[in-house]
């Protein structure tokens, strides 16, 4: 576990590069995208920073089970827009649907939802 006391750019780069291990190919970062102006996001200039360091990444993002602004691939977008999330790919796995499959000798969970798209990383 690594742990920065500074949150800037250059610290979350710093962090990556740690654990980065020789990753390549097509690279996914899952990065919270937030709600429309939601407060509880990585900064724009942090986000864009780290991706430009990644070389063939994109955001991964899902839309949400509860309604808001990423109920919809459409309202998603929007959001995305809103957020300043317009500055590399971002993959929304679900765009075009899940798909259910079974979760054997589970206690709680009987179905799991998976995005049709996954493979596309």
């Amino acid at each position: 576990m690594y742990f920065s006391p500074v949150i800037d750019s250059a610290s979350l780069i710093k962090l990556y590069n740690l654990v980065n291990g020789g990753i390549y190919g097509k690279t996914a970062i899952k990065a919270y995208t937030g709600e429309p102006d939601g407060p509880d996001i990585l900064p724009r200039d942090m986000a864009a920073a780290l991706q430009k360091t990644i070389p063939n990444s994109a955001i991964v993002e899902t839309n949400t089970l509860y309604e808001g602004g990423r109920y919809t691939t459409e309202d998603h977008g929007k959001t995305l827009e809103v957020n300043g999330r317009t500055f590399c790919p971002v993959d929304i796995l679900d765009a075009e649907g899940d798909i259910k499959f079974p979760v054997r000798d589970a206690f709680h969970l009987k179905m799991q939802r998976w995005a049709q798209e996954y493979h596309r990383l």
